[in-house]
């Protein structure tokens, strides 16, 4: 009589559960980027977050047992998440953290690669379409007449983003086996973002992340990295305060002010004047913002309607999530580092302050489609880190040569 492991088809279904959660989960959020989403009236994006949530509870519920913080973790962010999105109307981070506790045990290599696969499939298929006509590719005109392009997705800069971290999500892929040819990928995806679409910020991440993942497997049996360890723990808080001095000091008579908004596209500007008018508290609140981005955002009569806009991911948290959500993200992010210290990951690590940079200007860190990090909190951490054996291996021939 041949048996039957009922724990492990019980576990072969809880983690397709996952996986279905995961691609409804990225898909919705890609959606929402795309210029689809403003053409179509059905709210699609509502519908593919229930269908992740769907899935994820499936997932929770078959899953194996928590341990105790894991539970306190979700006893405390999902009452939180519910809360700020009946407040704020904003979902996302419910079910961030929903995706967060479904992510137990799943292997982080293969969340990272599949992330990679499902966000770069689902580009492709849109930037063809606007190639070939098929969707709008808007055109953004900046005062000097340079032409940015949107290729299919709701604005220049949301577009940009997906190279950024698509890029550090090959980064994170290649790992150890990063190389010249991934280097120069790197430059070439910079200067297309550049040329194409004048996106400054990610122009710059791109550079540097493609400079400090050579160095670092160029020099890693070399030099120590440890500071990188210190830099990741305290990168959240560091961004934080970033913008918000500079955005609360923000002084138009102030040349420096002046020059560094501009160069920062009025981000200050926008920034000081979100602070002033909506006053932090503990769930969020509603802001009415109106963008550049998408057809309504495109055709909008500006010289009616101001343009409002808040584009800095830790101003976001704050003002439209609340201090709640931001003692939450920022709590994720310092976990994360500690695991990734801990297993002596300096990729990871490096991501940790790429992406933390790229928030102190940008609105993606809690976005699935774009930052994967935060999923990888319950993940279970799978890299052989052979880099670092090999470092290891290299101390200890040198110690046996001096004894």
């Amino acid at each position: 009589m041949i048996g039957i492991d009922n724990s492990s088809i019980l576990k072969k279904f809880s983690e397709t559960m996952f996986w279905f959660g995961f691609f409804f989960l990225t898909l919705a959020f890609f959606y929402n980027r795309t210029i689809v989403s403003s053409l179509i009236t059905t709210n699609y994006f509502r519908n593919l977050l229930y269908g992740a949530a769907f899935f994820f509870v499936a997932r929770i519920l078959t899953s194996q047992k928590y341990t105790t913080t894991q539970i306190i973790f979700t006893i405390i962010t999902i009452p939180i998440g519910v809360i700020v999105w009946n407040i704020s109307q904003d979902r996302r981070l419910f079910i961030l953290v929903l995706a967060i506790i479904a992510c137990k045990d799943i292997a982080m290599s293969k969340i990272i690669r599949n992330n990679f696969i499902l966000v770069l499939i689902f580009l492709l298929g849109i930037v063809s379409l606007a190639l070939m006509h098929k969707i709008p590719n808007l055109l953004y005109y900046r005062p000097d007449g340079t032409i940015r392009r949107a290729y299919g997705i709701n604005y220049p800069t949301d577009f940009s983003a997906y190279i950024s971290f698509l890029y550090i999500s090959w980064c994170l892929i290649r790992r150890e086996k990063f190389n010249i040819i991934d280097f120069f990928i790197g430059i070439l995806l910079a200067l297309f973002i550049h040329i194409r679409i004048d996106a400054n910020l990610d122009t710059y991440i791109i550079f540097l992340t493609s400079f400090c993942f050579y160095l670092f497997n160029k020099f890693s049996e070399k030099i120590s990295f440890k500071f990188l360890k210190k830099i990741s723990t305290f990168s959240f808080i560091i961004s934080t305060v970033i913008i918000l001095f500079l955005s609360y000091s923000y002084n138009i008579n102030s040349s420096f002010f002046r020059s560094l908004n501009t160069a920062l596209s009025n981000r200050l500007y926008l920034g000081n004047l979100s602070l002033h008018s909506y006053p932090f508290n503990i769930f969020g609140q509603f802001v009415d913002q109106l963008g550049l981005g998408g057809i309504s955002g495109y055709y909008n009569n500006w010289s009616i309607n101001a343009y409002f806009f808040i584009d800095s991911s830790y101003l976001r948290l704050l003002i439209m999530y609340g201090l709640s959500s931001f003692i939450i993200v920022y709590y994720i992010y310092f976990k994360l580092s500690q695991i990734f210290n801990t297993k002596n990951d300096y990729f990871l690590c490096l991501a940790i302050i790429l992406v933390c940079i790229h928030g102190i200007v940008a609105q993606y860190l809690i976005e699935p489609s774009y930052n994967v990090l935060p999923l990888l909190l319950f993940a279970n951490y799978d890299f052989n880190n052979e880099i670092y054996r090999k470092k290891d291996g290299l101390i200890k021939r040198i110690l046996t040569i001096i004894k």
